[in-house]
């Protein structure tokens, strides 16, 4: 029943001496540090993951921009550079002050 006690003991806070408990500590202490790594492997997978569309969503303003710089070059009608490069107006707009 000492053993028993002991643990409920550990439980409480107090301070215990055991090698059983002493291995609880150890398996616990063991625990919290793979959940620290996880959740540092978590945040760092979403950081990277976030780094990819930033990366993705950059491209294809850039290649949207390209688009419509290209049409108004060809002199096509704003609505379809509109159309095409899926960009608004007021974009289209500054593009076609640059290339003048």
């Amino acid at each position: 029943m000492g053993g028993f006690n002991v643990v409920l003991d550990f439980m409480k806070g107090l301070p215990v001496n055991d090698n059983f408990v002493d291995e609880i500590r150890n398996l616990i202490t063991d625990i919290k540090h793979q959940e620290k790594e996880r959740v540092s492997y978590m945040t760092y997978e979403m950081k990277m993951q976030e780094a990819r569309n930033d990366g993705k969503e950059e491209g294809l303003i850039e290649s949207s921009t390209q688009t419509a710089l290209d049409m108004l070059r060809d002199n096509e009608p704003i609505e379809k550079i509109i159309k095409y490069s899926r960009l608004p107006l007021e974009r289209i707009q500054e593009l076609a002050k640059e290339i003048k």
